[in-house]
C-alpha cells in the first residue's frame, strides 16, 4: 500500500472544508433560526451563528475579561508555528524546547501590552484565535511525515480553519446547527457543525499518534541499550 502524497492529503483537507462550508451555508439558508433546543434530544437541527468564536459555554463579561489571553495565547501560537518550521530539521530534544521556551516567551512577555489588548472587542480575539491555531496545526501537518500525525493534524487544521474562514462569508460568524444530547454530555459540546466533529475526530487521531510515537521512541531506546550491552560483553 503507498503512502498518501501531499497532494492526496491536502485534497483530503479541500474536501473536508468543501463539506463543512456547504454545510454551513445550507443550514442558515433552510434551518429556522433560534428554535429552542431539548436538551435529552439523541439528535436536532438548531441554527445559531457564534459571532465572536468562542461558542456559549462562557458569559459574554467573563470572555471580555479574558481577551488580553486570547490575544496573547494567539500571539504565541504564531511563534510557535513559526519555531516549528523553522526547526523542522533539527533534533527532536532541542525542537521540543527551543518550540516550547518560543511559546511560553512570547506568552508572558505579552503582559506587557495587557492594556492595549484590553481595548480589542472579543469578535477580533476570536478571530485571531482562530486564525493563529491554523497556522499551529498547518506547520506541524508540514513537519510530520507518518499516516496517524498527518491525520490528526489535518483533521484539527480543518476544525480551526474551517471555523476562522466562516468570519469572511456571510452572516461573517461561527454557523452552528447540530445538538445531540451525548455529545453534550459526552464532550460538553453544545450545538456544534461538521469542523467540531473533525476536531473532536482529530484529538482521537492525536492521542493515537503520541502513543505510537512514544512507543516507538521506547523501543528504539530499548534497542540500542541491547545493542550497547551486547558490544560490551
Amino acid at each position: 500500500m503507498t503512502r498518501p502524497s501531499n497532494t492526496d492529503w491536502f485534497l483530503f483537507i479541500g474536501i473536508l472544508l468543501c463539506c463543512d462550508f456547504a454545510s454551513k451555508i445550507l443550514a442558515f439558508l433552510f434551518l429556522a433560526s433560534n428554535v429552542s433546543v431539548q436538551m435529552d434530544s439523541l439528535f436536532q437541527f438548531a441554527l445559531r451563528v457564534n459571532r465572536d468564536g468562542f461558542g456559549s459555554k462562557l458569559h459574554e463579561t467573563s470572555l471580555s475579561e479574558q481577551a488580553p489571553i486570547f490575544i496573547r495565547t494567539a500571539l504565541a501560537y504564531l511563534g510557535l508555528s513559526a519555531a516549528i518550521l523553522a526547526t523542522k530539521s533539527w533534533r527532536p530534544g532541542r525542537r521540543i524546547l527551543l518550540c516550547g521556551a518560543t511559546f511560553g516567551l512570547i506568552f508572558f512577555a505579552g503582559t506587557l501590552f495587557d492594556g492595549a489588548f484590553h481595548s480589542l472587542d472579543i469578535r477580533t480575539a476570536g478571530i485571531f484565535v482562530r486564525g493563529s491555531t491554523s497556522l499551529f496545526w498547518f506547520s506541524i501537518f508540514i513537519s510530520v511525515s507518518s499516516i496517524a500525525w498527518k491525520l490528526s493534524a489535518s483533521l484539527l487544521l480543518v476544525h480551526q480553519l474551517g471555523n476562522f474562514l466562516s468570519f469572511l462569508y456571510p452572516p461573517f460568524g461561527i454557523i452552528d446547527f447540530i445538538y445531540s444530547s451525548p455529545f453534550w454530555r459526552t464532550f460538553h459540546l453544545g450545538i456544534f457543525n461538521f469542523a467540531d466533529l473533525y476536531g473532536l475526530l482529530g484529538k482521537a487521531c492525536l492521542i493515537v499518534a503520541v502513543t505510537a510515537s512514544v512507543f516507538a521512541f521506547v523501543v528504539r531506546k530499548r534497542g540500542r541499550h541491547s545493542e550497547n550491552t551486547y558490544s560490551d560483553n
